[in-house]
């Protein structure tokens, strides 16, 4: 087997499964025989053990965590610095906002090139003025030697560009993709009443869900035969529960994380994705592969993907009652459900593939390595 040509480190906060975590994964596992891939995580999850999986390196560093611990940063640090000076990686690919500030750091310290990946800047949630400054003043810190920041959508660009965080002339919009399954869609299971509405998420404040059920006690009155379903978990579980409870549904159930939950949807079932912040979600792509007819919030690059009235319905966020409107024009109109599904499934395949994702992600990594002055395997 010939020789790699380039050591990449991909470097992460979390391995628990989402989003950030399935792009490390599509891309380990998916760049070319060129790149020598290792990736770098701060705790045990669902990630490491899929990348073991298919024989991609890992490296674990205990004191890499979300909060913010200075003495766990510092040695977070120093870790990762040391690893690189072992190592001597053609680029760094950094990713999450933690991972990204050390890993720049590390970057800086050993004169190895960093990319960053932002999955929707924390900048664009709910944050006092304090909090918002601070964070700010990293993102510009951070990324002041960035050779490359990728967006994930128009806008997170727009949203560095607004908050001039790094270089304009670094900036590049890849959007997140995935290999588009061979299921078709059938026009049976579109034309018969919808008895699901489903959601896919983890159980965060910022995927909304409180909205979803507040809107699910309005579809009730109309529809009291359609049952919603939420697959995921995360701490904001009990919270969720409890307001169904208060608000008296029978019609909301709570799925738990499931592998692989997609592989079990169809045109059949109403897809919902009712986020107050998002980047651009792979929850979306799926329903999208699986005809899935969509309603989701207008937030992060969600619009990017659904063109409200094109190939799904695009809805204000944290508004119940806008949420529960578009749920009942959907449930009532068998027709419009159809043609969302199509329509849908072809601007997958026609924008948002795994394939481009990656060819255009391997362009950004030998641009960077090759500009390397210090290369390591060629």
């Amino acid at each position: 087997m010939a020789k790699a040509r380039y050591k990449i480190f991909i470097l992460i906060t979390q391995s628990s499964w989402g989003g950030a975590q399935r792009y490390v994964y599509d891309l380990a596992t998916n760049l070319p025989p060129d790149f020598d891939v290792t990736v770098g995580c701060g705790d045990k999850g669902i990630l490491i053990d899929r990348l073991i999986e298919k024989n991609i390196k890992v490296k674990v560093f205990k004191n890499l965590l979300r909060e913010i611990s200075p003495f766990k940063d510092l040695r977070a640090l120093m870790e990762i610095s040391d690893f690189l000076k072992k190592e001597r990686f053609d680029l760094i690919h950094t990713n999450s906002t933690k991972a990204e500030i050390i890993g720049n750091l590390a970057g800086f310290i050993t004169k190895t090139p960093v990319i960053f990946t932002a999955h929707g800047f924390i900048l664009n949630e709910p944050l006092s003025w304090p909090k918002k400054i601070f964070y700010l003043l990293l993102e510009r810190i951070a990324n002041i030697n960035t050779k490359a920041l990728i967006c994930v959508s128009n806008y997170d660009l727009q949203t560095a560009n607004r908050y001039k965080i790094g270089n304009p002339k670094a900036l590049k919009v890849i959007h997140n993709g995935i290999a588009p399954s061979s299921k078709t869609i059938d026009p049976r299971k579109a034309l018969k009443p919808v008895h699901e509405v489903i959601t896919v998420a983890n159980l965060y404040p910022n995927k909304g869900l409180p909205f979803l059920i507040e809107a699910a006690k309005i579809v009730e009155s109309r529809f009291p035969k359609v049952t919603f379903r939420i697959i995921g978990d995360g701490p904001e579980a009990t919270t969720l529960q409890e307001l169904v409870k208060t608000l008296d549904l029978k019609n909301v159930s709570f799925e738990g994380f499931q592998d692989n939950p997609f592989d079990f949807l169809d045109n059949s079932k109403i897809f919902t994705l009712p986020s107050t912040k998002e980047g651009f979600p792979y929850t979306i792509l799926e329903a999208m592969d699986r005809g899935m007819p969509i309603i989701a919030t207008n937030v992060g690059g969600i619009s990017e993907a659904i063109k409200h009235s094109q190939n799904g319905l695009v809805v204000p966020s944290g508004d119940s009652k806008a949420l529960a409107q578009a749920l009942c024009k959907l449930l009532s109109k068998a027709a419009l459900r159809l043609h969302f599904s199509k329509t849908a499934k072809i601007d997958l395949n026609r924008n948002f593939t795994l394939q481009k994702m990656v060819s255009r992600t391997e362009r950004i990594y030998l641009a960077v390595a090759a500009s390397n002055p210090q290369p390591q395997l060629r």
